[in-house]
């Protein structure tokens, strides 16, 4: 099962901060606050389309 936890708009903002998170690769367990666990980085799209984009994937497991 997914995780199901919902997050304060507070946190929200912290998790698509991680995106500027120069440490972010693959296997990299990522935290909003120092004990929060959101999940780990299982796999990084950096510019598939050709527009500049970048999305992380967690796997929560």
């Amino acid at each position: 099962m997914a995780n199901s936890r919902v997050y304060t708009d507070k946190e929200n903002v912290k998790i698509t901060h991680l995106e500027y998170d120069k440490d972010n690769f693959e296997g990299m367990p990522k935290y909003i606050n120092k004990n929060d666990y959101i999940g780990t980085v299982s796999h990084i799209y950096d510019n598939t389309n050709g527009a500049e984009e970048q999305n992380f994937v967690y796997n929560t497991l």
